[in-house]
C-alpha cells in the first residue's frame, strides 16, 4: 500500500532579510542569498559571506545575526526562527499548493531520483503521476480553466478563491503574474528585455521601494510558473 503523498502547505520562494547595514533577498531552494552590491550589481552569496559582508562576521552564527525583514521594512526575527516556524507565512487563507512545483528541490515531497526499497519503483511511478497531474491542473487554474487547482496532489479543491502567494513583504497573484509575463512574450523574453522584471513588478502593482521587488518577482516565476508555461507551450 502507498504511503498518501503529503507535503507543506506553505513554502515562499524567498524572504527579505538583513544583516547589519546589508540588505538582500535570502533564496530557499538555493540557501544562497542575493544583495546590491556598492557597485550597483546584484551578486550572490552564501549566508557566510553575507554575515560577513554585513559586518557580522565576529558572531559566526548567521542564522541569528541575519535578520528577516518584517511588514514595517525594519529587522523581526532571526533567519533561523523564521525556518525552523512557518517558513515565512502565515494565516489560513493563504493557500498555497503552489509550493508542491518546487518538490525536487524541497523535503518532505516527491522524491527527484531513488526511494527507499520498501516502496520501490511503485511509488515512485505513482508520485511521477500525481506531480504530473497537478502541475497540468495548476495550468488550467493560471490559464482560467477552472477556478481553484485544488489542495495538493491528489487532493479535492479547497471551496473559496485560491489565495496569494505571500513572499516577504509581497503577496503575489500568481494567475495575474503568470498572464503579464506571458502578454510580455513569456519568461525568455522577459529575461531578456532590459528592464523586464521592473516592468512585471509595475504591471502587478508591487512597492517597487521595496529592496529586491524585480528579483523576488523573477525568483516566484521560477520556483512556481516556469514550469506551467513550459507545459502549456508544449500544448500548443
Amino acid at each position: 500500500m502507498d504511503v498518501p503523498v503529503t507535503g507543506p502547505a506553505q513554502i515562499p520562494a524567498t524572504v527579505e532579510v538583513i544583516c547589519g547595514t546589508l540588505r538582500g533577498t535570502y533564496d530557499v531552494a538555493k540557501t544562497k542569498i542575493l544583495y546590491l552590491s556598492h557597485l550597483g550589481s546584484i551578486r550572490e552569496a552564501t549566508p557566510t559571506e553575507f554575515e560577513r559582508l554585513g559586518g557580522r562576521q565576529a558572531t559566526k552564527k548567521w542564522k541569528q545575526s541575519i535578520r528577516v525583514v518584517d511588514s514595517h521594512g525594519q529587522p523581526g526575527r532571526s533567519l533561523g526562527e523564521w525556518l525552523a516556524g512557518t517558513a515565512g507565512t502565515s494565516g489560513d487563507g493563504q493557500r498555497q499548493a503552489f509550493a508542491w512545483l518546487t518538490m525536487g528541490q524541497r523535503a518532505g515531497g516527491w522524491p527527484e531520483g531513488g526511494g527507499d526499497g520498501a516502496r520501490g519503483g511503485a511509488a515512485q511511478s505513482s508520485n511521477s503521476q500525481l506531480r504530473e497531474q497537478f502541475q497540468l491542473q495548476l495550468l488550467d487554474f493560471l490559464t482560467g480553466r477552472i477556478d481553484n487547482p485544488g489542495a495538493g496532489p491528489g487532493q479535492p479543491p479547497e471551496g473559496g478563491k485560491f489565495g496569494p502567494v505571500a513572499v516577504g513583504s509581497h503577496s503575489f497573484d500568481l494567475q495575474k503574474m503568470y498572464s503579464t509575463v506571458r502578454e510580455m512574450g513569456g519568461y525568455a523574453a522577459v529575461v531578456a528585455m532590459s528592464g523586464g522584471w521592473e516592468k512585471v513588478a509595475e504591471r502587478l502593482g508591487l512597492d517597487k521601494a521595496v529592496v529586491n521587488t524585480p528579483h523576488a518577482c523573477r525568483s516566484v516565476y521560477e520556483h512556481y510558473l516556469l514550469r506551467a508555461e513550459r507545459l502549456e507551450k508544449a500544448r500548443e
